[in-house]
């Protein structure tokens, strides 16, 4: 297993429908990769994300407000366009992939 596409929509797919135990267990597969930093980043940014279902709420739509993605994505993306120096690997790995399921989510709701 990788954090490759295929895994990353897999993921996506798991927290989109509620399903928090198969989230959780795409994440601990992935714990025991040797990852790089933007990798980790990434990995970080799942637990993050999987941690909206966490509670036994099936139903993520609730969480899912358009105009509140609307703006994370833009202040996610500002991070990255800052170019800071305090802007490595591992914090590009974590914002794009908030970015990549902020944007996921929008074409959820959109077919919802």
């Amino acid at each position: 297993m990788s954090l490759d596409e295929a895994t990353v929509r897999e993921f996506f797919e798991f927290v989109l429908k509620g399903d928090y135990v198969k989230a959780k267990s795409l994440i601990e597969k992935l714990e025991g990769l040797g990852l790089s930093e933007y990798e980790l980043g990434r990995l970080n940014a799942m637990k993050g994300i999987a941690s909206t279902i966490k509670d036994g709420d099936s139903n993520v739509k609730q969480y899912l407000d358009r105009d509140f993605i609307k703006s994370r994505s833009l202040k996610f993306k500002e991070v990255l366009r800052l170019g800071s120096p305090m802007i490595d690997d591992y914090d590009r790995g974590f914002f794009e992939f908030w970015i990549e399921f902020l944007k996921t989510a929008l074409e959820y709701l959109d077919k919802s």
